[in-house]
């Protein structure tokens, strides 16, 4: 009986460590090529998705916002038109600052969407440092009593 004992004993001590011992057997996981991003945007099942999500707001596309008058500003030595753009009936979320070449070849945005307390931009157009500067300027000017 005692052999018992210490033989139940010793097992009971074992069987942790066995457990950890064994080695343990991960799912496969295969790559299924049709699941690149890049595949299913050109996927009929969710492209018109796709397309949706990445395609800026009509009142920005078609310039049918609440605006504002372009101005003039010289920007590193040349003189371009400035304006701003908003979201109707909701200006405070929503903003889009433009900057058009004066020969109208040239065009670049930053897009405003504020969420709740944050703020999120995004630039267009491939603006440099000097343009990017003059967009936040812009979206500045608009928005004095933003700390962002």
């Amino acid at each position: 009986m005692q052999y018992f004992s210490k033989a139940a004993f010793a097992c009971t001590l074992l069987v942790p460590f066995a457990a950890h011992a064994a080695p343990q057997k991960k799912p496969e996981q295969t790559v299924n090529l049709s699941s690149y991003v890049s595949d299913m945007a050109q996927n009929p099942k969710y492209s018109k998705a796709y397309r949706s999500m990445a395609t800026l707001p009509g009142w920005v596309s078609t310039g049918q916002g609440t605006s504002t008058p372009t101005m003039p500003q010289i920007i590193a030595g040349k003189t371009y038109r400035v304006g701003h753009l908003c979201e109707p009936h909701n200006c405070a979320q929503n903003q889009f600052d433009v900057i058009l070449s004066e020969d109208g070849k040239q065009a670049w945005g930053l897009f405003s969407s504020r969420i709740g307390q944050k703020l999120y931009q995004m630039p267009f157009g491939n603006p440099n440092d000097a343009m990017l500067a003059a967009l936040n300027a812009a979206y500045k000017a608009n928005n004095p009593n933003d700390s962002q």
